[in-house]
């Protein structure tokens, strides 16, 4: 079946939930909320979903395995929530869903933050084009990255 990368809409709510609650899981210490926090009505995940400027699911040989929300900054779009579940990882599926990324915000100035020493995602970002923005790292320990596409490279 493959890789595939889908932009989804509210009604896609209960496969952005599973990977969701999934990524707070399997991974707490990348994401600023907390499994505790979410409010886990319907509404609430439609609403995150018509909020963002747009979320993309990866699906791998036909299950949800990643997840992606690109939401509006002053200044452009910021890349967040991203995830790829374990059995998931060393398939493409992180780049597949930067890149769908990278395309939908076009000329628009991209940026992201990770977790300061998180290097094999920083890796995958600096290879797509995202460089450190030379800022110090922030008090939460993030470290800012914006994207160049390859004119500006």
């Amino acid at each position: 079946m493959g890789l595939a990368v889908r932009h989804i809409g509210p009604d896609d709510w209960r496969e952005w939930r599973t990977v969701r609650l999934q990524a707070l899981r399997d991974d707490p210490e990348s994401f600023g909320t907390r499994l505790q926090d979410v409010d886990d009505r319907e509404s609430a995940w439609r609403s995150r979903i018509t909020a963002a400027e747009a979320c993309f699911l990866a699906i791998l040989d036909g299950s949800a395995c990643g997840m992606v929300a690109v939401d509006h900054l002053p200044q452009g779009l910021r890349l967040q929530s991203i995830f790829v579940s374990g059995q998931a990882r060393g398939h493409g599926v992180g780049r597949a869903l930067i890149e769908a990324v990278v395309n939908h915000a076009g000329d628009r100035p991209l940026h992201l933050c990770i977790v300061e020493g998180n290097s094999a995602a920083r890796s995958v970002y600096e290879r797509i084009g995202f460089r450190h923005d030379g800022a110090d790292v922030d008090a939460d320990g993030h470290l800012f990255m914006h994207y160049i596409s390859g004119t500006e490279q």
